[in-house]
């Protein structure tokens, strides 16, 4: 599995100084919908040392530690991690992890 980073991605990590990227699945299972999503966001060292104890998975990156905080999820055999922006409000997207499904 080769998990890899983008340079605008490396370069905003570095420049705000965070330690790793934590992946997270969020889901809503209501009574007339239901749907799971994953989700990716940055944290420094202390927030990287805080959700520790949820880590399932650690992938190895080319710029900072990915900290899989759920089960539920199917990887690909090449994972990319970018970085989107709209309106200043930055969001870190990820192709090749997605949540299980039958």
């Amino acid at each position: 599995m080769d998990a890899q980073l983008s340079p605008k991605l490396q370069d905003y990590l570095a420049k705000k100084g965070y330690a790793a990227i934590v992946v997270e699945l969020v889901d809503s299972a209501t009574s007339t919908s239901g749907f799971a999503d994953v989700v990716c966001r940055p944290v420094n060292a202390k927030g990287a040392a805080l959700a520790e104890p949820g880590v399932v998975r650690r992938l190895a990156t080319n710029g900072c530690d990915v900290l899989v905080c759920a089960r539920a999820l199917e990887y690909d055999d090449d994972i990319r991690f970018d970085l989107r922006s709209f309106l200043g409000i930055k969001d870190i997207t990820v192709e090749g992890i997605r949540a299980w499904r039958l």
